[in-house]
């Protein structure tokens, strides 16, 4: 499909995981969970944590979990 272009393909792979990172995120809060994508972290470390080669790329980070109802910040903004 991508021929001789790794970029393309790279750039293909990326868009798709950033759609299916937001259903990810839709079904979490359809369920009750709150999410978030996180920015900012060592892509690179984390990669290297968790096994990944030259050839893997982690596209995104997403934190996910129920809201603290009694946190104090949670308190302030309502």
């Amino acid at each position: 499909l991508y021929g001789d272009n790794p970029q393309l393909a790279r750039d293909e792979a990326m868009r798709s995981c950033a759609m299916f990172s937001m259903l990810v995120m839709l079904a979490a809060e359809a369920a009750g969970y709150r999410s978030c994508p996180m920015s900012g972290a060592d892509f690179t470390a984390i990669g290297k944590c968790l096994g990944l080669d030259a050839t893997q790329e982690i596209c995104m980070l997403i934190t996910l979990g129920r809201e603290a109802t009694h946190n104090a910040v949670n308190q302030q903004q309502r």
